[in-house]
């Protein structure tokens, strides 16, 4: 209805940047705990870096938001003609 594909595509990608920032909240202290018991119990241990987990939600935000943004991108490049047609 008007709008540009740039604010099209900062409201897709707050949405689920924001769900990705908390599923990531949510899970990266319990993915601690859990990796540093699991690797605890064995007899040759080695140990849990810190690092891995802000690592991990970097790849996981660049993937999210790649994918999110090629999608949004697809759809707002798209003919609203070939949409109705179809309806």
């Amino acid at each position: 209805m008007g709008a540009s594909t740039i604010s099209i595509l900062n409201v897709i990608n707050r949405e689920f940047i924001f769900i990705v920032a908390l599923s990531i909240l949510l899970g990266s202290g319990l993915a601690y705990w859990l990796m540093k018991e699991w690797l605890s119990g064995y007899a040759y241990r080695i140990d849990f870096e810190w690092w891995i987990v802000p690592l991990s939600a970097l790849v996981i935000f660049s993937i999210a938001f790649i994918t999110v943004t090629l999608q949004a991108l697809r759809a707002a490049s798209a003919k609203a003609v070939h949409a109705l047609k179809m309806e």
